[in-house]
């Protein structure tokens, strides 16, 4: 739904249109596409081989070509032989894929077949089915920066430590608490310096690229070893912290996979603890001070934990992390607090703290422009904040659900890439959710874009309604800006993450219009949608009374309307599991190609 800084997409989108022939095969998002690395052997010295697994917007070379979207999983056809195999594709970070199928080296004849050996949600949520872990090492475009990513595990730390190795070879290990780990200067890297091992081991420098949920409350986390000195030059693990003691238990796999000799925060190839360092005591200030925070703002939120008079703020823009105190609630602004805040690496400061409640799942703040070295409440003073520039955060565990701003479908045209359609639909069965996707004008089987988003909270200012959601299969949140146009219409703009204001949602927003309503003729509690106006056409089709939970209504009842995956997708005709496939031909541009013409286009 971005209508800023989406025109080379859209230009992609449109040479795709324009050199289909034949039947439609579908498309892989630009969030998968990249060129990766995987482990594909590990040598009995220890040394990890790696294979390039290229994802190009219609097939992964090595494994076959989009044929379908199955619900969450890909179903890849390998053109010599019609042979068919699904993968469930999970993107972990922007910098990590994790592929689960049942028997890649295995495919099928018959497509039913394939479908049938599809991973399930359980499986892939219990790790019951073979993965393969994707490192990225260039985006869609080609480029080769990585994207930084702040470490999960911050602060200044000592550590013990020690090696499983092979049974012929003595273990490693450091069993005093000389070693050190540390996330500083640079918050999206760890620093490891071994003291006082049986054996020597070289110090270690490794990028954070990603950290995602394991199993029995632990997480994974992905590593990489630009110098290749430790050993695997990617590195995957678990680790589990204890609450309240600054323990850290961390377990390393032997290789690259995060299976091999991987089995807890507790138990792996190689085992860490961590213990916190001391840190000097609050100042007196602080200790003094009878200071608390709203109960409203108390819980954990995206990047924030609040508690009585305690915030932990996880700064990802600056890769910092800041443990701060309530010094006093300002007696002009009660929005307003001075905190004494300390970094992770040791820096102190006095600022102010705003926050704004927009709901009871969504809030803003602010920090001041000039903390200092000392308390003043000159920091919470109008001159140190940006009026209409906002943090959003959302809790991790809403409190209650919001229903989003629409019932029903609304479509319109992009306006920076005619030829192509947007579509706003809800989930009819649950008012929380709502669908967005790009197709063809003239024909909406050719699906380009398809998202799914949680509605978490939404609020008016200057005239603006803005609603915050949260993307349902990819990692992140987003904000749309939105009015009605006063001729029956919704104008529309993509906010950010952190409801961008300015924008000028009149002149530059998506026009869309409903086509159908949920139910009938009306929709359910029209006072909860803040856009429930009357179709612009009759519905053609309307759906059964049945309640079909994590389905919406989009047109023929008998169309496959299964749960939308929830990556942008590029392109591709849906196909009903029982229709047959046309098997004519399929016309295939390259990257590269595609990437010329759109350059032959700009120079124009």
């Amino acid at each position: 739904m971005q209508t800023y800084n989406m025109s080379l997409q859209w230009i992609i989108l449109l040479l795709l249109k324009a050199f289909q022939s034949g039947s439609c095969t579908c498309y892989f998002s630009t969030e998968y596409q990249g060129q990766f690395l995987t482990q594909s052997h590990m040598s009995q010295g220890g040394e990890v081989e790696y294979s390039t697994v290229n994802i190009l917007p219609t097939s992964i070379p090595v494994w076959g070509e989009c044929h379908r979207k199955f619900g969450r999983n890909v179903i890849l056809l390998e053109p010599i032989g019609s042979c068919f195999r699904c993968v469930w594709l999970q993107m972990r970070s922007e910098n990590v894929l994790q592929i689960y199928s049942r028997s890649i080296d295995k495919c099928f004849t018959r497509e039913e077949a394939a479908i049938e050996n599809c991973p399930t949600e359980k499986e892939v949520f219990h790790q019951e089915v073979p993965d393969f872990i994707l490192y990225r090492t260039k985006d869609s475009q080609g480029g080769e920066q990585l994207t930084e990513v702040y470490c999960p595990l911050n602060g200044q730390y000592t550590f013990s430590y020690f090696k499983n190795s092979n049974p012929s070879l003595p273990s490693s290990s450091c069993s005093t608490s000389s070693s050190t780990l540390s996330n500083c200067p640079r918050g999206s890297g760890l620093l490891l310096s071994y003291k006082d091992c049986t054996s020597p081991h070289p110090d270690l420098a490794l990028d954070c690229l990603g950290d995602w949920p394991g199993p029995g409350g632990e997480r994974f986390l992905a590593l990489l070893d630009r110098a290749g000195a430790g050993g695997p030059r990617y590195r995957c693990g678990l680790y589990r912290e204890e609450a309240g003691t600054g323990m850290v238990h961390l377990a390393m796999s032997e290789d690259s996979t995060c299976t091999n000799q991987l089995y807890s925060a507790g138990q792996g190839y190689e085992t860490y603890k961590l213990r916190l360092q001391p840190t000097l005591p609050w100042p007196a200030i602080v200790r003094r001070t009878a200071c608390r925070f709203p109960l409203w703002v108390e819980g954990h939120w995206e990047d924030m934990y609040i508690s009585d008079n305690t915030l932990v703020f996880k700064d990802r823009t600056n890769y910092k992390t800041y443990s701060s105190q309530c010094v006093k609630q300002s007696t002009t602004n009660k929005d307003r607090f001075l905190i004494y805040a300390r970094t992770q690496c040791g820096d102190e400061l006095y600022n102010c703290v705003w926050f704004k409640s927009r709901g009871p799942n969504v809030m803003e703040f602010q920090l001041g422009l000039h903390p200092s070295q000392t308390p003043s409440f000159n920091h919470c003073d109008n001159d140190h904040f940006l009026q209409r520039t906002w943090h959003t955060q959302a809790r991790h565990n809403p409190v209650e659900t919001v229903s989003c701003p629409i019932a029903g479908q609304y479509s319109g045209v992009l306006p920076d890439a005619p030829g192509l359609c947007a579509h706003l639909a809800s989930d009819c069965n649950n008012k929380d959710i709502m669908f967005y996707t790009v197709t063809d004008c003239n024909n909406t089987t050719n699906v380009y874009q398809d998202r799914e988003y949680r509605c978490l909270g939404q609020w008016y200012e200057d005239g603006l309604l803005y609603t915050y959601t949260q993307r349902r299969e990819v990692p992140g949140y987003e904000c749309f800006v939105g009015k009605m146009d006063g001729r029956g219409g919704v104008k529309l703009a993509e906010g950010g993450n952190n409801c961008k204001r300015g924008l000028r949602v009149d002149m530059f927003g998506m026009t869309l219009t409903k086509k159908r309503h949920c139910f009938g003729s009306t929709d359910p509690a029209p006072q909860d949608n803040k856009w429930d106006i009357s179709p612009t056409e009759d519905p053609r089709h309307k759906p059964s009374g049945r309640v079909q939970p994590n389905l919406y209504f989009k047109g023929n009842a008998n169309e496959d309307i299964s749960t939308r995956p929830w990556l942008p997708i590029i392109g591709g005709q849906r196909v009903s599991p029982k229709q047959p496939r046309n098997t004519g031909t399929v016309q295939k541009y390259s990257q590269p190609t595609i990437i010329v013409i759109c350059i032959c286009i700009a120079l124009i």
